[in-house]
């Protein structure tokens, strides 16, 4: 008989409870992304994010918690935001993006990207095709003269008839 009194005061409290939490003026789902344009640039994109809100965004290196990359941007009319970056990867394994309002001690999002190996290495020597070309031709010429030089002559080889 005592829990039916309980129950109804139990179940008010929770829903008052959940009604005046923090995460209640929050959106349910925040979206951001992290990924690799090329080598040395990222790109951040961010969704349902709070509309015109200025926003700072820090790229930091997981490992260490180096920082990287700092910029601030404002979200759209809808809470989007996109935001490509230089960022120097060298020896980078894991960037860690997080995205908070300006002066907040804490983000309240943030997002990792693993990267998968080394950037290539740009190109950086003369131009090898004039090179190769005169060796590929150089073998050429010289397999026709050994063509030329073990076909067939007709005096080699008499008939006897």
């Amino acid at each position: 008989m005592r829990w039916l009194r309980v129950s109804p005061v139990a179940g008010a409290v929770l829903l008052l409870g959940l009604l005046a939490s923090p995460a209640a003026a929050q959106p349910d789902h925040l979206h951001a992304d992290l990924a690799l344009v090329s080598c040395g640039t990222l790109q951040a994109t961010g969704f349902e994010l709070p509309a015109g809100t200025k926003l700072d965004l820090r790229f930091q290196n997981a490992a260490n918690d180096a920082t990287l990359h700092q910029a601030s941007v404002t979200t759209d009319a809808d809470g989007a935001m996109t935001l490509r970056a230089k960022v120097p990867l060298t020896g980078v394994k894991t960037v860690r993006m997080t995205v908070s309002r300006p002066g907040a001690a804490k983000p309240f999002v943030f997002s990792e990207l693993t990267i998968a190996g080394e950037c290539p290495l740009p190109f950086t020597g003369p131009a090898r095709l004039p090179t190769l070309a005169g060796v590929a031709a150089a073998l050429l010429l010289a397999g026709a003269v050994l063509v030329r030089a073990s076909g067939y002559r007709p005096g080699r080889w008499a008939r006897t008839a």
